[in-house]
């Protein structure tokens, strides 16, 4: 992971419903090297955090990436490499909500609970917005999540990612 920084945006509905872009604040990668925890083959056992090269212990405060659906859907938090025809993505599940990340050719479409957004590759601004009807349940924080998902679509090594046959 090359270290980064950018400023990010959410969407704010108001109680007319209407949706306005709004600055949410500064996030940044300061370390190269990244740890997260592998669902599949966490036991939970907290071993990891008496050898982990960072602060923490990734079995408690990493992205937990699951390898399979099965463990995807064991789990009350955690991310899931999928496939959408051509494009690749991530889906992850927190709190009972799931968030949807699709990348496609000159942007990421995200989706939660019926509201979509696209952002650019290029800024991470939003270029563009879905709201269904009256949705109440859409919260700015959740620009976060996206820009998380972001992170790990990016830059997990390829042979984490579904479909890779390792020889």
């Amino acid at each position: 992971t090359i270290p980064s920084e950018v400023e990010l945006e959410t969407l704010m509905i108001g109680e007319d419903g209407k949706a306005s872009i709004m600055p949410f604040g500064h996030r940044s990668i300061g370390q190269t090297y990244q740890v997260l925890n592998i669902a599949d083959f966490c036991n939970e056992c907290g071993n990891c955090s008496t050898f982990c090269p960072t602060s923490g212990a990734p079995y408690l405060d990493k992205p937990k990436l699951s390898l399979s659906e099965s463990s995807f859907n064991a789990e009350s938090e955690a991310f899931l490499f999928h496939f959408e025809g051509e494009s690749s993505g991530i889906r992850y599940k927190r709190e009972g909500f799931f968030y949807t990340l699709v990348d496609l050719s000159d942007r990421y479409l995200c989706s939660v609970e019926g509201v979509e957004i696209g952002l650019s590759k290029n800024d991470f601004k939003i270029v563009e917005y879905r709201i269904p009807g009256e949705n109440t349940t859409w919260k700015g924080e959740w620009i976060e999540h996206f820009y998380r998902m972001v992170v790990l679509l990016d830059h997990i090594p390829e042979y984490l990612k579904p479909g890779v046959r390792l020889s």
